[in-house]
């Protein structure tokens, strides 16, 4: 879910949970927010630009086989024409699980072509970023500040975070989201530290205690 514009006291996160009818006590962790940084330039009523944030927690998550660190890539990264996964709980409360949608990632240039019709596609910036479902188009696959994923070199990548739900019928529109690498230093400028994949590849797995914690 969303937590750019959110009130801190309005949140709490439940850490390791993909399926609410599924009694998994005692390996969840329920964490709240202590500090929420949001994008100085983010302006929710003009746009979607600049649609990002980091949550300091009250506590440390601690690593577990359920839940693990993702991946963040390079800012040389180019995340145009991809296969990419997006896990949600969807556009319905009544979802009991987390959904895993296949999408291609587009060109911005492409997607604006394709989608002159809506106002917030005419615009695109770089930091945003276009993708399209694969197979069932007619489902709502997707939801506000889901996540956008590669897997590539043993490593799931999080390339993108979504800003806009998809539209849902015979002809969805696609999926504005947030591009994860043209804010890599913005996010390195407000954690603590930052260390490679030890696979030696280009991503950034950066740990999860900002600066001043």
């Amino acid at each position: 879910r969303r937590f750019v514009g959110a009130n801190r006291e309005d949140i709490r996160l439940t850490i390791g949970d993909h399926d609410k009818t599924d009694d998994k006590t005692g390996s969840l962790q329920l964490r709240f927010p202590k500090k929420i940084i949001s994008h100085k330039h983010f302006n929710k009523p003009v746009s979607l630009n600049n649609d990002i944030g980091l949550v300091e927690l009250d506590s440390p998550v601690n690593i577990s086989h359920r839940i693990r660190h993702i991946c963040l890539p390079n800012i040389r990264f180019i995340d145009d024409n991809f296969e990419a996964t997006i896990a949600s709980w969807g556009r319905s409360p009544l979802n009991p699980t987390i959904k895993l949608s296949k999408v291609e990632t587009m060109r911005n240039r492409i997607c604006m072509k394709k989608n002159t019709r809506y106002w917030n596609y005419k615009t695109l910036q770089p930091g945003q970023m276009c993708s399209q479902p694969k197979g069932n188009a007619k489902k709502c696959w997707a939801h506000r500040g889901a996540g956008v994923m590669i897997y590539e070199n043993r490593h799931w990548i999080l390339i993108g975070l979504a800003s806009s739900d998809n539209g849902c019928g015979d002809y969805p529109r696609p999926q504005i989201s947030t591009r994860i690498s043209e804010y890599i230093g913005w996010i390195k400028k407000n954690v603590k530290k930052a260390t490679s994949c030890k696979d030696g590849s280009d991503s950034i797995c950066m740990e999860v205690k900002p600066k001043g914690g």
